[in-house]
């Protein structure tokens, strides 16, 4: 189990962010956890393309893991569901549940 010592200042950060996967990478080296979020920073519109962006950082993080701590945030337990269904989802240390 993750201390919260260990978690430092945790970013929060939209899946569709351009510079997701260099975050994830470790481009920035005083950062320790981020929450990869798929429910207030989206609009419902872009769910369908957001979740298409979380696959492919998954699949992204079967040849690089993430260099920090990294969680997922869903918009419902209906996501939560297809978020723990996707191929690579162990590579995430866990999930912030949503409001």
């Amino acid at each position: 189990m993750t201390k919260a010592v260990e978690l430092g200042a945790t970013l929060y950060i939209p899946v569709q962010h351009p510079r997701l996967a260099e975050v994830l990478a470790g481009a920035n080296p005083d950062l320790r956890s981020v929450v990869i979020c798929l429910e207030d920073s989206l609009h419902e519109t872009e769910v369908g393309a957001a979740q298409e962006v979380f696959r492919a950082t998954l699949r992204a993080l079967g040849s690089a893991p993430p260099r920090l701590i990294a969680y997922a945030r869903p918009r419902g337990p209906e996501m939560l569901g297809w978020m723990l269904a996707q191929p690579g989802i162990e590579r995430l240390a866990g999930f912030v549940l949503p409001k």
